[in-house]
């Protein structure tokens, strides 16, 4: 299932970011990203507008899921500099690279805005301000 995961996440390398999005159509922000990338294999049941910080929550707190010290392929990843300050969110396709929406700021509404900030699903190295790890157990 993780496999699973990872493809479909990797299926949107090169979508806009877009502050508040969750559509793969016309741009997703981090937690819209990896909320669909989730829903696709059955951990969250909707888009529901989840911000990074309440993905969280959520996700300690349901079956199947567990808080890890460890980056393994799959996880959840979330940063910031705080449990109660998470400000992105992003999932792990190796303990060295990640699949995530970035780029943006609150600021990218539009494809034009994304593309100048050169804002879009990418992977890259795990970056330095990682708070929490979420292993999701299928």
């Amino acid at each position: 299932m993780i496999d699973t995961l990872i493809r479909y996440a990797i299926r949107f390398v090169g979508v806009p970011y877009i502050y508040g999005g969750n559509n793969p159509m016309s741009g997703m922000d981090c937690s819209g990203f990896v909320c669909e990338c989730l829903k696709a294999v059955g951990i969250v049941a909707s888009h529901r507008d989840y911000s990074a910080r309440d993905l969280f929550k959520l996700l300690k707190e349901r079956e199947g899921c567990k808080v890890t010290r460890k980056v393994e392929r799959g996880c959840v990843l979330f940063f910031g500099k705080k449990d109660s300050l998470i400000s992105h969110v992003a999932i792990a396709i190796s303990d060295k690279l990640m699949i995530e929406s970035g780029g943006g700021d609150a600021g990218t509404i539009s494809k034009e805005k994304a593309e100048k900030s050169n804002a879009f699903v990418r992977i890259r190295p795990i970056r330095n301000d990682l708070i929490g790890i979420v292993k999701i157990e299928f």
